[in-house]
């Protein structure tokens, strides 16, 4: 859709403009953020208190837009901010963005209500990821057959985050036990066969869900009823592997968007309001926490995760009703993203009528 000669960035993280002579690429970006015609921000949920400073994501929103372009803020989820000066960070931003999208209803009422952004830039959609498609049926049935599923016996997936117990201060070894026993009871006492989903593949250690999945999986024995999608695969292929499960249980956000936009049974475990937004957008608030979101402190005493696992079985085909009548609406929301975009093109005389 854009006119010749117009330029469009797109910021999937944000870019820290240390020092032009440690980093010379700093200067090739801020050139291209400055000469860009529209400038569009995703990341989830980086706009936060839960990660530490976020205002290195503000920097190359500032550089375009000291530049002229029109930048965007795409299907995020936005704060809370824990301080007025974190608020008034990102408000300072926001005020000059041509449009800002959140990705689930409590954002958009935070962004609206209490930093009073006006209401004609902002609009309540949903992530794009629920557009995702997943591969052909015969290439998921042929991946399910390589990580040895069976067809004659229940699917749990688990998709745990390696950087959780970091974000939410919680104590590593009760994590990793918690997950441990959950894992054996799946297996072992509700006879169900259990698919580690390591969602995030990243440099830092930290960040890395291979490493505390294959630890798992070690841990157990390397019990044939604990599977791990391992391999370098792409979202879309999680997302086939996932959509054979009976019963999705996701501390990573897009593992459960996965089975949310499969429409499966979906459970999540949450340290942030974007785990409650995205599924109070789903189910509504009442039960929310502790039904369908559990928050991490709840999951690491000891007992309740195990109990709350066989709520979440005991309910899964109602729950996969409730999910598979909204789908359609969630997904028309993260297409609206897209309408969004090329109404602001047309009115920036970006693009093609």
């Amino acid at each position: 859709h854009l006119l010749p000669g117009s330029r469009i960035a797109i910021i999937k993280f944000g870019l820290s403009f240390v020092s032009n002579k440690i980093f010379p690429e700093v200067s090739v970006a801020r050139n291209l953020l400055r000469s860009a015609d529209l400038v569009i921000c995703t990341g989830g949920d980086i706009f936060s208190s839960d990660y530490g400073s976020f205002e290195p994501f503000l920097v190359p929103l500032r550089e375009a837009l000291l530049g002229g372009a029109s930048v965007v803020q795409l299907a995020l989820s936005i704060g809370p901010f824990k301080t007025t000066k974190e608020a008034n960070l990102w408000r300072d931003v926001a005020l000059r963005c041509r449009l800002i999208t959140t990705r689930e209803l409590r954002s958009y009422e935070y962004i609206t209500n209490k930093l009073n952004i006006p209401l004609d830039r902002v609009y309540h959609t949903a992530d794009t990821a629920f557009l995702l498609e997943a591969p052909p049926k015969e290439f998921i049935k042929a991946m399910a057959q390589f990580y040895g599923l069976r067809n004659d016996q229940p699917t749990l997936a688990l998709a745990p985050s390696h950087g959780v117990s970091m974000y939410s201060k919680s104590d590593y070894p009760q994590y990793f036990k918690v997950w441990k026993s959950v894992i054996d009871h799946a297996s072992k006492k509700m006879g169900l066969q259990v698919l580690l989903i390591p969602h995030v593949q990243r440099d830092e250690v930290v960040e890395d869900d291979c490493i505390l999945c294959t630890e798992l999986v070690r841990r157990c024995g390397f019990d044939p009823s604990v599977r791990m999608a391992s391999g370098d695969l792409t979202a879309s292929e999680l997302k086939g592997l996932i959509s054979t499960c009976d019963l999705v249980v996701a501390e990573r956000m897009h593992a459960a968007i996965a089975g949310l936009s499969s429409g499966k049974p979906t459970a999540l475990i949450g340290y942030s309001v974007k785990a409650f937004g995205v599924a109070a957008d789903f189910f509504g608030d009442e039960h929310l926490e502790g039904e369908h979101v559990i928050p991490v402190k709840d999951f690491l005493r000891d007992g309740y995760a195990i109990q709350w696992l066989e709520e979440r079985w005991a309910d899964h085909e109602r729950t996969g009703e409730i999910i598979r009548k909204r789908l359609p609406e969630v997904r028309a929301r993260a297409m609206k993203n897209f309408d969004l975009i090329e109404n602001l093109m047309m009115q920036s005389n970006l693009g093609k009528s």
